[in-house]
């Protein structure tokens, strides 16, 4: 029976309704392929992360990172006879730019060569021989390097050297790297820019220059693959000299004997080294990553399953009315024996094989949409969070498999009320007496729906409270799922009372076509209603991200002009690329300060250091700058009083997302892990940044210099005398620093310009998820219409016959979408600004830390109803035509 049913009654049906299974396929196809691009993009990411992590990590088991203050090279000597330390393999790492590649970054490796093959293997173009050796070399100076030649190095003992299991070699081409000036780059970097062996690469760094020869190319395989082949290594010593870090290491990689557990080591080795440093597992590098990009991945991934919300709506409106429109058939059925189990399947047998398409179509286009998706993520993480080079998708089978089953699950679940509606019909009623009026629901449906919605909004402003006093977003997307469900269940009632109020108006404008409009959408509630909802849904998405991007976009601008008050701010083109080490030397300060026109400078550093399991932001400026310029924007308190006491006391001041994440407030004593030992330092003011999520902590400039012990600048703010021009000044800064497209000196204005394009960038992909998500509501409309004439084929036939004209029809239809799209409209406007109070006090708040002042601009939100209402008549042309078309002998025998 459940086969007869399927080849005499379901495949025909599909025939028939083609054109309206076909749209029910391109919302289902639409909203699996957001949620496959969102996926692909966040797992691209990621493994472009782990990848070039574990790639760089090779063999280590163990890592002694210094963080961007670096990592004394006494510490080797310490790490000699640590239980379990078979190999310490110390690295110089920096991130210069290409002089010849337009500002391309490169991620440099400086090596020990002797120790680096027992740690990670380079393959080089050429064959090489391996030649096997006793002993390696320790860590050695710069300035012997030149003048020491390979075979002198040979003579040092390596680090534990009689352990057998490893030995030393050397690959021929690799050696001439003891030569100074000498790198290796990846094949991919050397393809890209038509670079060979004996080329000359000009590297930027620290207010250098320097050009070095290649003497090697290395394969993409292994380290070379990190930063997506923007890799090269050098020389540890020669790399120490040419990245301005003399004695200094960026981390140590350590091989463990298997006679220990890695845990074990790790404690051996935090006993002989400053509590400052921070060893641990390469792996946890990655799950660090994991966590700090994590809020992000999570706001993109809720946003994807705003297109399949939305297609859900539209898969049970098509549904819904396939079901109306087959009651004398389904009713029939069940006269020659057809149970309510068999009519239940077959309406979910149809919605499974609309799923199993719509998906299996989404996957294939989720994947070539990746590609931009994965661009946007990409360009967004590297501006916030850290540098990365993503340029390969990772499509696994598990997302191919979650994807199917959202598509088919979704789909086969919005089909169940008309299943159970399907299976519920009385053949003796329906029989010989279908009604075109049968999609009618009583009045008390209404109240229904509308004691939900009030249930719905109690539920939702219940989580909204809960999100308020918690640091999980779960809350806030918990209340505006409700809120949306509350919204959805008023849809009915609203659009009822609607056009009842403006149909005397639109009747009056529009005359008999009109009036047929109105009687429709009345007659038709439940059905306008579910495509109505699906439309506020996507409205209400996106009105209230514009909301929340536009509040947040002039608190940000708010900010920076408190914050960035210099003339002038001097830094490098590599800094605002995230994670890198780039920085001034402590003399520019001196060398702008004695420029005419230079009233006073303001130093600031910023470096990413450990706080537990997670990473924060270390700041410092001058206070006494601070309190004479201004350029900080406390929450509470007399800004000259916080910084005068915290500078005489060596106290710090702390982020508000600082305060949030961690628990931390005024009066409080945050304890970090310094290069001069654990120590507590006392809060005494908590302001406002907005240039991570991550938790800053700023202290004085003499602090830092005096804990930390170094004294770099990452960006120097200049603060003019009066009547000085600006342009001189900027002039003769470069002047006297040989100012480049690699060293920046900027108005104030301009850095104000880059925060905000950063800014814009950011939630680009946001308004792109969206915008797709309205796709799909607005093809609900098409269907919704599509399947209302089909209802109405007899109704329009017989209006045609007794003096109709096509133009009249069309307009009905038009004024039927319109009103739908204005009905939609102004519910998407209310429950957009409801959802935007849940996204700005919880949501952003709780995922990112950041307090947003909230920023409402009516006249935009009423604007935004003439697109809508264009877009929603555009939509109903389709239909419209349609119903113009229908002949009159056809639509008089319809049914």
């Amino acid at each position: 029976m459940t086969l007869n049913l399927f080849r005499y009654f379901t495949l025909p049906h599909f025939y028939r309704e083609k054109g309206n299974n076909l749209l029910t396929i391109t919302g289902i196809c639409l909203g699996v392929a957001v949620f496959v691009a969102i996926e692909i993009a966040n797992q691209s990411t990621l493994a472009s992360f782990k990848k070039s992590f574990d790639s760089i990590a090779g063999k280590s088991t163990i890592q002694i990172d210094g963080g961007e203050t670096g990592v004394h090279e006494g510490v080797m000597t310490a790490l000699m006879d640590v239980p379990g330390v078979i190999l310490a393999a110390p690295v110089v790492q920096a991130y210069p730019m290409i002089g010849e590649t337009g500002g391309e970054i490169i991620l440099v490796q400086g090596v020990d060569l002797l120790r680096e093959d027992k740690v990670r293997e380079y393959k080089t173009e050429k064959d090489y021989k391996r030649d096997s050796v006793d002993n390696a070399k320790p860590l050695h100076s710069p300035k012997q390097t030149a003048e020491r030649s390979l075979e002198e190095k040979q003579d040092h003992t390596s680090l534990n050297s009689d352990d057998s299991k490893l030995s030393a070699s050397g690959d021929t081409q690799l050696k001439g790297l003891i030569d100074p000036d000498t790198i290796a780059i990846s094949r991919s970097f050397a393809q890209r820019n038509g670079l060979k062996t004996g080329d000359s690469l000009m590297l930027k760094y620290n207010q250098s220059e320097r050009e070095m020869v290649i003497k090697a190319i290395l394969e993409d395989e292994g380290p070379a693959l990190a930063m997506g082949g923007n890799f090269a290594i050098m020389d540890i010593a020669n790399a120490q000299e040419a990245f301005d870090k003399i004695g200094y290491l960026d981390r140590i990689d350590i091989v463990s004997s298997s006679d220990f557990s890695v845990e074990e080591v790790i404690r051996n080795i935090k006993t002989r080294i400053s509590p400052g440093l921070d060893v641990k597992r390469p792996e946890m590098r990655n799950r660090q990553i994991e966590n700090i990009i994590a809020s992000f991945q999570i706001n993109l991934r809720i946003l994807s399953y705003i297109a399949i919300l939305v297609g859900i709506f539209l898969i049970y409106n098509t549904l819904g009315a396939s079901v109306e429109k087959r009651r004398q058939e389904v009713a029939i059925l069940r006269s020659l024996g057809a149970s309510k189990a068999q009519i239940y399947g077959m309406i979910l047998q149809e919605a499974t094989i609309l799923g199993l398409i719509g998906s299996s179509i989404g996957v294939a286009l989720g994947l070539a949409l990746a590609k931009s998706a994965l661009s946007l993520v990409s360009r967004t993480v590297t501006s916030i969070y850290l540098l990365t080079a993503v340029n390969e998708i990772t499509l696994t089978r598990g997302t191919v498999a979650l994807s199917m089953f959202i598509g088919i699950a979704c789909t086969v679940l919005s089909s169940f009320i008309p299943a159970r509606r399907a299976s519920r019909i009385r053949p003796h009623i329906v029989i010989g007496m279908y009604a075109s009026n049968s999609e009618n629901r009583p009045t008390a449906s209404l109240w229904r729906y509308g004691f939900l919605s009030i249930l719905f909004f109690i539920v939702a402003v219940t989580f909204y409270r809960a999100g308020m006093s918690r640091s999980n977003p779960a809350s806030g997307y918990a209340a505006a799922l409700f809120t949306i469900l509350g919204f959805t269940c008023i849809t009915p009632g609203f659009t009822n009372a609607l056009v009842r109020l403006l149909g005397p108006v639109i009747e009056r404008i529009f005359g008999i076509p009109g009036k047929f409009s109105i009687q429709n959408i009345l007659r038709s509630i439940s059905r306008v209603s579910v495509t109505t909802a699906a439309l506020m849904a996507s409205l209400a998405m996106l009105i209230s991200i514009a909301i929340m991007v536009e509040s947040f976009r002039e608190t940000v601008y708010m900010w920076t002009v408190q914050t960035l008050k210099a003339d002038l701010y001097i830094t490098t083109t590599i800094r605002f690329a995230r994670g890198t080490d780039d920085r001034l030397r402590a003399q520019v300060r001196d060398i702008v300060e004695g420029i005419k026109g230079v009233a006073q400078t303001g130093p600031y550093r910023f470096i990413n250091i450990n706080y537990g399991e997670s990473k924060i932001g270390l700041a410092s400026n001058d206070f006494e700058v601070f309190k004479k310029q201004g350029g900080i924007w406390f929450k509470s308190g007399d800004v000259q009083k916080i910084l005068e006491e915290a500078r005489a006391k060596d106290g710090v001041l702390i982020s508000e997302n600082m305060e949030l994440k961690y628990g931390l407030k005024h009066g409080d004593s945050v304890t970090l892990d310094t290069p001069s030992g654990i120590m507590s330092f006392l809060i005494y003011g908590i302001y406002y940044d907005y240039s991570n999520d991550l938790g800053v902590v700023l202290m004085d400039t003499g602090l830092y210099k005096r804990v930390w012990k170094e004294d770099y600048i990452s960006t120097l703010g200049v603060f003019l005398e009066k009547g000085a021009g600006i342009e001189d000044v900027a002039s003769n800064i470069k002047k006297a620093l040989g100012a480049s497209d690699y060293l920046l000196v900027m108005r104030g204005q301009e850095l104000r310009d880059r925060a905000m394009s950063t800014f814009r960038q950011t939630f680009l992909i946001f308004f792109a998820l969206e915008i797709i998500a309205m796709l799909v509501a607005l093809l609900g409309i098409t269907n919704s219409l599509m399947i209302s004439v089909m209802h109405r084929q007899r109704e329009i036939a017989v209006l045609r016959s007794i003096g109709a004209t096509k133009g009249q029809i069309q307009r009905m239809i038009v004024i039927e979408a319109a009103t739908m799209g204005l009905t939609g409209n102004i519910l998407g406007i209310f429950a957009g600004v409801s959802v935007s109070l849940i996204m700005i006090f919880v949501i952003t708040r709780q995922s990112f830390g950041w307090s947003i002042k909230y920023n409402l601009h009516l006249p935009n939100l009423v604007m935004s109803i003439g697109p809508v209402l264009l877009v929603s008549v555009l939509a109903g042309y389709i239909p419209a035509r349609k119903a113009a078309g229908i002949p009159l002998a056809e639509g008089l025998r319809y049914e």
